[in-house]
């Protein structure tokens, strides 16, 4: 049986809670600009839970860093004692377009469970200058090259 993908956009999500049932992968993605209202810096925690044993389930969150805002971003991987072949990944991609922008990324892992394997990383890449000033001489505004790296970041890969 093939697995299947849920898509989330980060600003849709109405608990902090993701529980997983079963073996599926999960796709997150937003952009720091919908994440954060004010100048204040945001602090955001999901947590993907566990709900039975026999689970194969990768995490993809991808973000776009598209304004000055400083985003904190907790995932915490849970698995609940008892519950057992479990296999999961996490992983965290950032991509800058925002020269000021700041992202912190923080994988949290909660395994009270024996025959389990959770891997995690994250990656925060920053779109040169030589590229941004590349785009605009060809026409694109700010918002444009946004738009177009969101759309093509925002992706499953």
């Amino acid at each position: 049986m093939e697995k299947g993908i849920k898509k989330i956009w980060l600003r849709d999500l109405k608990s902090e809670i993701i529980e997983v049932e079963e073996s599926v992968d999960f796709y997150i993605y937003g952009l720091t600009s919908e994440l954060v209202d004010s100048d204040k810096p945001e602090a955001r925690k999901l947590i993907l839970q566990f709900q039975s044993s026999d689970i194969k389930s990768d995490v993809s969150l991808n973000i776009i860093a598209d304004s000055s805002k400083e985003v904190d971003l907790e995932i915490v991987v849970r698995i609940p004692e008892g519950f057992g072949d479990i296999q999961s990944e996490l992983d965290m991609r950032c991509l800058m377009l925002d020269p000021s922008a700041k992202v912190k990324f923080v994988p949290s892992l909660e395994i009270r469970s024996k025959d389990v394997s959770v891997d995690h990383r994250s990656t925060i890449g920053v779109l040169p200058a030589k590229w941004r000033q590349y785009l605009q001489e060809r026409g694109l505004t700010q918002n444009d090259y946004i738009k177009l790296f969101s759309h093509e970041f925002s992706k499953y890969q």
